[in-house]
């Protein structure tokens, strides 16, 4: 760097610390604001006003003061200043303190001398008012922005996640300190995804019991009904597929009203407000038993719900950097609660038929992962064959055996071989005149029913 760069930078460097001091300072415009400023205060002080009150008035003195004509938020500020005043004073409570009522000539004074204060603005005056309004613009702007949010949804949906998550991980009266750590490291995101699909949907439940719902007239030709939910100026509609055997049914209001009230909905953010992409009809209202799922159009604006776990503020090592994303974890949770689901009813299953296994719970799990119908043959067959041992061949066996017959032809074969095993007369009947049937099956049908001997007189004469 040369001499002479080496100069100029210092004289910059001078010049920014120059300005920077010049703009720091007090312009005698402020220093006249701040003594005018004083003089009103300690002037409504000596009136009787306590602090509070003598503050209010020299606001409105400067208010007075903000343009040439008086604003009507500051006459109506005068007025009431004037008016506590003078009623304090009637009703006795400057008692001992010798005050005259106030007068608007006073508040007009100060108004003078504080315009004509303004008259010693600089440029360094002016400079720093606009930066106040810009400011101020900028902070009103924030604050209209941030109470609008407030009323949101997400806001709302937030608040609740945080306050039942921080109940959750607060560590417990009574938890050792490694039982919390665990608990912690083990469940917090199940947890955390949990608590935050309860929110969303206690928040989606209300909205949608608040949708004015309405059908369309039906379309005969491609079968379905035009479905219409609306909140305010939102309005949502989807085809909803009913048969035409089932049409008018669908359409009776008190059957449609008890369909609604069991709607459900899968959720995302339109403008950081709850806003449907499926609507979910009850399985109550299906023979299959399943839920139906029905999409609602794509909108402008149209947001996934996201909570980040960092902007809720709550410590939690386990945590750090998630963000909750409500599409994935719904899905997540759905696979949970069917897993969970398949696990109670399989320990129901082994609850009610574990004894014919031999309460052996691998060999029951061997049988039960092969599939819900080798299974339920397995059973039934195991069921036969304890049932026969204990109280032999009964009526109550021949039901079990039609049962069987109802689930696989090739197991009811084998649950015939199974009763000739037990049931000597019958074994005895077929080694003498199984010849003149087709098959054990069609034996044992003429065999249990009313009429055998007949059957097998008309089966020996075709012979």
């Amino acid at each position: 760097m040369t001499k002479v760069t080496k100069t100029m930078c210092v004289l910059l460097l001078m010049c920014s610390s120059i300005v920077t001091n010049v703009c720091a300072q007090e312009t005698p415009y402020e220093k006249k604001e701040k003594e005018l400023e004083q003089k009103w205060k300690t002037y409504f002080l000596d009136k009787g006003f306590d602090k509070n009150a003598a503050q209010i008035c020299l606001n409105t003195c400067v208010l007075l003061a903000v343009e040439e004509e008086i604003p009507q938020e500051a006459k109506q500020a005068l007025r009431m200043a004037i008016r506590t005043h003078n009623a304090n004073i009637q009703q006795g409570y400057l008692w001992g303190v010798n005050v005259p009522p106030m007068q608007e000539e006073e508040f007009m004074k100060a108004r003078k001398e504080f315009l004509d204060a303004k008259k010693l603005k600089n440029s360094i005056d002016f400079k720093r008012e606009a930066e106040a309004q810009a400011r101020a613009e900028a902070e009103r702007k924030a604050r209209a922005e941030r109470e609008a949010y407030e009323k949101t949804d997400a806001f709302q949906i937030q608040r609740r996640i945080k306050e039942a998550f921080e109940q959750w991980n607060k560590k417990g009266e009574f938890e050792k300190e490694a039982a919390y750590a665990k608990r912690l490291e083990a469940q917090s995101q199940r947890i955390f995804d949990s608590i935050s699909i309860s929110q969303i949907d206690n928040i989606g439940s209300m909205r949608g019991d608040n949708f004015k719902k309405e059908l369309s007239s039906y379309n005969a030709e491609d079968e379905y009904f035009i479905l219409s939910l609306q909140q305010g100026k939102e309005q949502i509609q989807c085809k909803i597929p009913i048969p035409l055997s089932n049409a008018e049914t669908f359409k009776d209001k008190d059957y449609f009203d008890e369909w609604c009230r069991y709607l459900k909905y899968d959720w995302c953010f339109v403008e950081n407000n709850l806003y449907p992409t499926m609507i979910i009809a009850s399985a109550r209202y299906y023979a299959n038993k399943k839920d139906r799922k029905y999409s609602v159009p794509i909108v402008q604006n149209q947001t996934e719900i996201e909570y980040s776990f960092d902007k809720l503020g709550i410590n939690n090592p386990y945590l750090k950097g998630y963000v909750f994303k409500y599409a994935e974890a719904k899905i997540k949770a759905e696979k949970a609660e069917e897993l969970r689901k398949k696990q109670e009813k399989e320990k129901n299953d082994y609850d009610r038929v574990g004894y014919l296994f031999g309460n052996n719970k691998d060999e029951f799990e061997k049988w039960y992962r092969k599939g819900e119908d080798v299974f339920r043959s397995e059973v039934w067959m195991r069921y036969l064959k304890y049932y026969m041992g204990e109280y032999g061949f009964q009526p109550k066996t021949v039901e079990i055996i039609k049962t069987i017959k109802g689930i696989s032809s090739y197991t009811y074969s084998k649950a015939i071989d199974e009763v000739l095993q037990y049931h000597k007369e019958m074994d005895k009947e077929w080694r003498k005149n199984g010849q003149f049937f087709t098959n054990k099956i069609e034996f044992y049908e003429a065999y249990i029913s009313e009429n055998y001997k007949s059957i097998l007189k008309e089966k020996k004469k075709s012979m």
